[in-house]
């Protein structure tokens, strides 16, 4: 059920941070996998929600290479209400977002890239509505600062939403890895059950 309510956006998310399809697959099989493995744990004491996932990946990115971005030729084709002048603006928007301060990025790309309401945000990030629309505002200039879109793309500002969507095969994949992951981690306790209970 959490995969279930969270793999959408959450792949979209990895997108966005990475710029690359590849590696947002690699990376979200790579976390989903990570936080069973700790929700699994005879000490876990969290629950499972979006804003685990958001955490865990600025973990797991810290150290990984992500230039490998192919955002010419997905995200920006996807763009179709843009001219070809508007998308090479756009084109120079993750290069800027990318230089922003972690928790900036999460903000503007879970509202600008992804579309979240405000709401939505606020509640995942869990903080009040007003504390999230003032850490967007500030985050947003700083972003303005380092992108300087033309007049007509900060004009469409809203509309560069892109959520990209896991085909079937990517799908499967992850299922049965969590799955599989699943029994692995569910029998390793058993057999410490049966061990504890012997001594």
């Amino acid at each position: 059920d959490f995969l279930d309510s969270t793999k959408e956006i959450f792949y979209a998310y990895l997108y966005h941070r990475t710029g690359s399809e590849a590696l947002a697959r690699t990376f979200l099989l790579e976390i989903y996998l990570d936080v069973l493995s700790r929700a699994m744990s005879l000490w876990w004491y969290g629950t499972l929600s979006l804003k685990l996932l958001l955490d865990t990946a600025e973990k797991v990115l810290k150290d990984k290479d992500i230039a490998s971005a192919d955002l010419d030729t997905l995200y920006l084709p996807s763009l179709v209400w843009f001219t070809p002048e508007e998308k090479k603006s756009v084109a120079t928007l993750h290069d800027a977002l990318w230089s922003l301060p972690k928790a900036g990025q999460q903000i503007l790309i879970l509202s600008l890239l992804i579309g979240l309401s405000d709401e939505r945000i606020a509640q995942v990030m869990r903080v009040s509505t007003d504390v999230f629309r003032d850490q967007f505002r500030t985050a947003k200039d700083f972003l303005l600062s380092r992108w300087q879109p033309t007049p007509d793309v900060l004009s469409k500002i809203q509309s560069l939403v892109f959520v990209p969507s896991l085909d079937l095969q990517a799908e499967t994949k992850l299922r049965f890895s969590v799955v599989e992951k699943y029994n692995a981690l569910r029998y390793r306790r058993y057999q410490w059950v049966i061990v504890g209970g012997l001594f």
